[in-house]
């Protein structure tokens, strides 16, 4: 018997796309803070030190830490595009998303599989993204305007009736 189908999307992702992946990641925020924290600390013992040239120098190194900051989630984009035929286990990277009645099936040239709802820790709806995340750093990018059947609006409000035995 085959399953009901209520979504489907058809999807190419592109660097653009996984770029808006990493920036949700837990690893990137984390990196994020860690660099907000240490721009903060430097600039303060530089003042505190009333020291014009360590006030200089902690205020370079700062924009320094906040242009690698903003550069970060550009680099994770590139390095998943780069290694997307080992990455094809833990993000779906183009293909076929279906979202049965039991399960997602997940499909590209690499991989097929299937996902229990119940494995979705979170889903975050960011702009024209659906991110289903299955763990800290892995999951399933879902394009808005990739869907093929069923309306986008309703994905997130299906899946949690889902988790919750619906």
């Amino acid at each position: 018997m085959e399953e009901k189908l209520y979504f489907k999307v058809n999807q190419t992702l592109e660097e653009a796309d996984c770029k808006a992946y990493a920036k949700t990641l837990k690893a990137t925020k984390t990196i994020w803070i860690l660099y907000s924290v240490m721009c903060a600390l430097f600039v303060l013992l530089a003042v505190v030190s009333r020291d014009t040239a360590q006030i200089i120098g902690a205020v370079t190194f700062a924009v320094a830490l906040l242009v690698l900051m903003l550069n970060y989630p550009s680099k994770a984009a590139k390095s998943l595009m780069k290694n997307y035929r080992t990455l094809a286990g833990s993000m779906t990277v183009g293909g076929e998303v279906a979202f049965c009645e039991n399960y997602i099936y997940d499909s590209d040239a690499n991989s097929n599989r299937r996902i229990a709802y119940s494995q979705i820790i979170s889903v975050t709806d960011k702009d024209n993204y659906y991110f289903l995340m299955l763990s800290d750093t892995v999951g399933i990018i879902i394009k808005k305007e990739a869907f093929t059947f069923g309306d986008p609006n309703a994905l997130k409000a299906f899946i949690a009736a889902k988790q919750h035995g619906g």
